[in-house]
């Protein structure tokens, strides 16, 4: 398994946020997403997350976090949109720790 415990490893993670989100996000997505992926089942590659503003009728302004992952040559996409940043941040954590437990099944089922 691949935790992300090095500096290299956390370079790993590439954030990217649209017009209107504080960057200062940043710290909080990598932290988040970095420690879902801890228990990844196999060694994760590359990490991809987007943040865009995007109104909502029931949240008025909200944002949508896109995460996209490569693990061991696997690609898992993940959704979350929150009325905050943080939310949604911390919603996409949660949906990629539990992602990734259904890919670790997956994975011991085809050793």
């Amino acid at each position: 398994m691949t935790a992300l415990t090095t500096f290299s490893d956390w370079s790993l993670i590439r954030v990217f946020v649209d017009r209107g989100i504080d960057t200062g996000i940043f710290p909080m997505a990598r932290e988040a997403i970095g420690a879902a992926l801890a228990d990844a089942p196999a060694e994760v590659l590359s990490v991809y997350v987007r943040m865009v503003a995007q109104p909502t009728r029931a949240l008025g302004e909200a944002v949508r976090i896109r995460v996209n992952i490569n693990i061991g040559g696997r690609l898992v996409h993940v959704e979350a949109l929150g009325p905050t940043a943080s939310s949604a941040v911390e919603l996409a954590g949660s949906r990629v720790r539990n992602r990734l437990r259904g890919l670790a099944a997956h994975f011991s089922a085809v050793e």
